[in-house]
C-alpha cells in the first residue's frame, strides 16, 4: 500500500515538471493552442470589419446632410461624427433612416434655439450687438430673457453639472424635489442647456 502511494506521488511529481510546475488545469488554459489563436484572430478581424462598416456608414450619413444641417452638426459639442455614429447604431446600420433622423434632430436644435441657449451668457457677442441695429437689440433682449429664465430655473439647484466620472464624462445631478417652476418650455430650456454644458465639459476633458 505504501509502495503504491509512493508511485502515485512520483507520477504526480513528474506531471508537474512536464507542465512547467503548474497544475494541468492551469497550464493547459494558460497556453493558447492554435484553435484559440485562430478564434481570437477571427474576433479581431470581425471587430475591424464592424468598425470599418460604421466609419463608412457615418461618412454616408454626413454626406447626405444639407449645408444648413452640416453647419448645425458642426456646433454639436460631441461632434458631428459622434452624432452620426449614435444615429447609425440606433437605426441598426440603416443609413437612410439614420440620415433622416439626424437631419430632423439638427432642425429641431435650430428651431428650439439650442445655440441661443448655450451662448446667452456670452458677453462678447451681446456687448458688440448693443445699439447697432433693431435686429441686434432684439437679439440682445432675447438673450437677456433667456438668462433670466435659466437663472430662475437653476435657483434651487434642482439640476446641475459637477465633476467627472472615471471615464472623463461630466456628471449631471437631478433633484426633482427641488422643482420650483411650472412652465414646461422653460423647464425644457434649462434641461437642454444643462445637457449641452455637460457635453461641452465632457468634450473638454477628453
Amino acid at each position: 500500500m505504501k509502495e503504491k502511494k509512493e508511485n502515485v506521488e512520483s507520477n504526480e511529481s513528474e506531471n508537474m515538471k512536464i507542465s512547467g510546475d503548474l497544475p494541468s488545469s492551469v497550464s493547459s488554459s494558460a497556453r493558447p493552442n492554435h484553435a484559440t489563436r485562430s478564434h481570437q484572430q477571427g474576433m479581431d478581424g470581425a471587430a475591424r470589419s464592424e468598425e470599418e462598416e460604421e466609419t463608412e456608414g457615418c461618412r454616408q450619413i454626413l454626406g447626405r446632410l444639407t449645408l444648413d444641417e452640416a453647419g448645425a452638426a458642426a456646433e454639436v459639442p460631441c461632434g458631428a461624427a459622434a452624432m452620426a455614429l449614435r444615429h447609425y447604431r440606433a437605426e441598426k446600420g440603416d443609413v437612410a433612416s439614420a440620415s433622416r433622423k439626424m437631419g430632423a434632430t439638427l432642425r429641431w436644435r435650430k428651431e428650439f434655439g439650442v445655440r441661443e441657449l448655450t451662448e446667452c451668457f456670452d458677453d462678447g457677442g451681446s456687448a458688440g450687438a448693443r445699439g447697432e441695429s433693431p435686429e441686434a437689440e432684439a437679439a440682445e433682449r432675447r438673450r437677456a430673457l433667456l438668462r433670466t429664465v435659466l437663472r430662475e430655473e437653476a435657483r434651487t439647484g434642482k439640476l446641475y453639472v459637477r465633476g467627472h466620472d472615471r471615464g472623463g464624462r461630466a456628471i449631471m445631478y437631478m433633484a426633482p424635489g427641488r422643482e420650483n417652476t411650472r412652465d414646461e418650455t422653460n423647464q425644457m430650456r434649462f434641461l437642454v442647456y444643462s445637457i449641452e454644458r455637460a457635453l461641452a465639459c465632457t468634450a473638454a476633458e477628453q
